[in-house]
């Protein structure tokens, strides 16, 4: 709306160009968003449009004659920080060329607007009055709380995420790095029995040529120096118990040294003494009764280290023949 024109205003006696600009003017003034008010060089209301009485809730009627003191007794009211307010326009007013882009205030019912205020002065700088626009920015401002709203909780999430993996990166290296540490070790201590696996074979060789050797020079000695002098004795005409016991002793000698009895014990350490001697007598053909008086135990003693000799040899409850199997360690 604008009032009717002032003798005194420079609009007066326009020509029709001049008239048609004005009317324009006046449909772009009601057509904007803006709330407008424009007031002359007295600070009297000049002209205002439709929206700024939405915006302040004011009645058509009291902006005719009214000025910035009387409009300022109706708005102040609404005003969340009324003294700032007051004291923006009055330095505007004293300022006359100093213009006021987007000062932002806010309402007592929560709204927000921006105020943008230009001086009206013509090419010799001559003051005709000050223009006023006013805008209700409260959607655009809470659009942008939430936005920053969202954008500072994205970021925290941002954080966290970040934060756990760069915890769960840590937690990773540290277990890749236990893990080449273990290996590490691992490969050291396979090294170590390596070389313990190593030496203990060498022992073992070692202690089979001292055996080997042993066993030889012990049988070089036992034909040599031993048995000679013992069949000697039995072709002195001794008595059959006599020469039992002679033989006994000849067949121990010679199973001493006989390669069938270092096989076995060799093959089974669990043997007993007396087991492997039963089983010499067993590989050469005696039967129980013939082999009880020359080991001097009963035949009943042979069969039960028999059975033992077979359960360690692992054919307990077989009928594979003992003697054979004997023979087949040779």
């Amino acid at each position: 709306m604008t009032i009717p024109p002032d003798p005194n205003s420079p609009d007066r006696g326009l020509s029709p160009q001049g008239q048609y600009q004005l009317l324009l003017a006046q449909a772009q003034q009601q057509a904007t968003p803006d709330g407008i008010l424009v007031v002359d060089q007295n600070n009297r209301v000049k002209s205002w449009n439709q929206r700024l009485l939405e915006l302040w809730g004011l009645d058509p009627k009291v902006m005719l004659g009214a000025d910035t003191q009387s409009l300022l007794k109706l708005t102040t009211p609404l005003l969340a920080e009324p003294e700032e307010f007051v004291r923006r326009l009055t330095h505007l007013y004293r300022h006359l060329e100093e213009p006021e882009d987007a000062w932002e205030f806010s309402l007592l019912d929560g709204r927000i607007m921006v105020r943008y205020s230009r001086g009206l002065l013509s090419a010799d700088g001559r003051y005709w009055g000050r223009v006023w626009f006013y805008r209700d920015i409260t959607r655009r401002v809470k659009m942008e709380r939430e936005l920053r709203q969202h954008r500072d909780h994205l970021a925290e999430e941002v954080a966290r995420a970040t934060k756990g993996l760069q915890e769960e990166i840590a937690r990773r290296r540290m277990t890749e790095r236990q893990l080449r540490e273990k290996e590490k070790s691992l490969k050291a201590q396979a090294r170590h029995l390596e070389e313990t696996n190593i030496a203990l074979k060498v022992l073992l060789n070692q202690s089979a040529a001292d055996r080997r050797s042993l066993t030889s020079g012990f049988r070089v000695n036992l034909e040599t120096v031993v048995l000679p002098y013992l069949k000697e004795l039995l072709s002195l005409g001794l008595s059959r118990e006599q020469e039992a016991l002679a033989r006994v002793i000849q067949d121990n000698l010679e199973a001493l040294v006989s390669p069938f009895v270092a096989k076995l014990m060799e093959a089974h350490p669990e043997l007993t003494t007396r087991e492997v001697q039963v089983a010499d007598l067993v590989r050469a053909g005696k039967s129980n009764k013939e082999i009880a008086p020359l080991l001097g135990i009963s035949a009943r003693a042979v069969e039960f280290h028999r059975e033992n000799i077979r359960r360690k040899l692992g054919i307990a409850g077989q009928r594979a023949n003992l003697r054979a199997r004997l023979l087949s360690l040779k």
